[in-house]
């Protein structure tokens, strides 16, 4: 299970045995993340709030992919994984819904 902080900028994954958690740090610093939900394929979508960016964490390889969403302000503040594994966002800088394709990787 993943959260991301309320005052934004960490992830932790939460052993939900132990209940101890482990940190996961994006790659962009202060990057502001806001939520997170989990995909088919196992890796994690997270709303990058400051950055205006859409991060991705992969537990398989530990890698981290990040991309800027578009517009002159974006403000990623919800993220959900649909079943044919989109991922939508949205942006509060401009009322509005933005659709990722991670198939070609764009918005």
């Amino acid at each position: 299970m993943y959260y991301a902080s309320l005052t934004g900028s960490y992830i932790a994954r939460i052993d939900t045995v132990s209940g101890e958690a482990m940190v996961l740090e994006p790659p962009t610093p202060g990057q502001g993340a806001r939520r997170v939900w989990p995909g088919s394929q196992g890796r994690t979508w997270v709303s990058e709030w400051n950055a205006g960016q859409l991060g991705m964490y992969d537990p398989a390889t530990s890698d981290w992919r990040e991309w800027v969403m578009p517009g002159d302000d974006p403000q990623p503040y919800a993220v959900y994984i649909d079943e044919q594994d989109q991922v939508w966002l949205s942006d509060f800088g401009a009322n509005a819904m933005v659709r990722f394709d991670p198939s070609s990787e764009t918005f």
